[in-house]
Parts: structure tokens; sequence; C-alpha cells
């Protein structure tokens, strides 16, 4: 049997109150004790803090969290219809199609390019709404790199640009309820 040290005994008595005490631990514990006043102390302090904490339990109904749920105010453009997302989809995509038609009569490389770009935008949109300004500074860059040599390509663009910012304008843009949704919400007056 090694030489422990009280930290060791100290992190065993926590592993005693939880279970997770191998038998063997558990008996060289129960030795140590026998003659450790500081780490029977420690026992009896840690025996007191179990019973406090059981006695401090309370039950939750098993329906709290769906109460809290409806309770919640409903979440603006989160919270849409999924057909409300149909419209701006087929714009991105309609948009996509677009720039590859146009891009294409120019070299292979900008236009592929501009297509990964495009498409590297739409599905960082996607996964999370905040990487959407990030995938077009990156798409940016890539056309720049790549050159925006003529002005058609620049034009398309552009356009480009602008319909994503009004299309992610009319998503984040919060819509004032009707005053009959604001009394239907907070039910009937008194």
């Amino acid at each position: 049997m090694a030489s422990r040290d009280h930290s060791t005994f100290s992190d065993w008595l926590s592993q005693q109150a939880d279970g997770s005490l191998t038998p063997a631990e558990s008996a060289e514990l129960n030795a140590h004790l026998e003659t450790c006043g500081h780490c029977q102390r420690e026992r009896d302090e840690i025996g007191s803090l179990a019973r406090m904490l059981e006695g401090a339990h309370l039950a939750v109904r098993p329906d709290f969290k769906d109460q809290v749920m409806a309770a919640l105010p409903p979440a603006d453009w989160e919270a849409r219809h999924a057909r409300g997302w149909a419209v701006p989809a087929m714009m991105v995509v309609a948009l996509a199609v677009l720039a590859a038609l146009l891009l294409g009569h120019g070299p292979v490389g900008t236009a592929s390019s501009a297509v990964l770009a495009i498409a590297q935008m739409v599905g960082t949109a996607a996964t999370a709404g905040a990487g959407l300004l990030h995938a077009s500074w990156k798409g940016i860059g890539l056309v720049i790199q790549d050159g925006l040599s003529s002005r058609l390509a620049l034009g398309v663009f552009g356009f480009l640009v602008l319909s994503v910012n009004l299309l992610l304008f009319s998503l984040v843009r919060r819509r004032n309820p009707s005053p009959a949704t604001l009394s239907s919400r907070s039910g009937p007056s008194r």
C-alpha cells in the first residue's frame, strides 16, 4: 500500500460521497479515517452538506418547461412560417443562376469563382445568419482577386450585392403588429 497524502484522501472523501470510489480505495480511506481527526471532520462536513442539499430539493412539475416556453413572446423573423422563406430562397437561386449565365462569357476561372463565392455565401447564410456578412466579404475578395475586368461583371456583382442586402433587410426587419394582435396577446382587459 503506497503512502498517501491528505489531498488524496480529501479527493477520495468527495468520491466516496458520490459513490465513485473503488472498494480498495474505500477500504484504505476507512483505515485512514480511524486515525485522522482532520479527515473525519471533512467527512462530517461533506455529509452535512449532502443532507442539506437533499433537504433543499425542489420538485418541478413535468409541464414546467412547456409552460415557460408558451409564456415567452414569439420571435420576430425566426418565427416565420417556412413559406415565408420560399421567396427569398428562390431569389438567391435566381441571382446565382443569373450570375453564372452572365459571367460565363468571360474566363472560366472568373465565372466559376463567382458562382463558388455565391454558393459559399448562400451556404453560410443558411447555417448562420451572422455568417452572411463574413461570406459576403469573402465573396467580394474572391471576385476582386480574380478580377472584375469587364463592366458587365462589375454591374452584375453590384446588382447581386444590392439584392442580397435587400433580401437580408427584408428578413430581419421587424414587423409592427396590428393593434388587434397586441390586444389578443395581452388577454382580456380588466
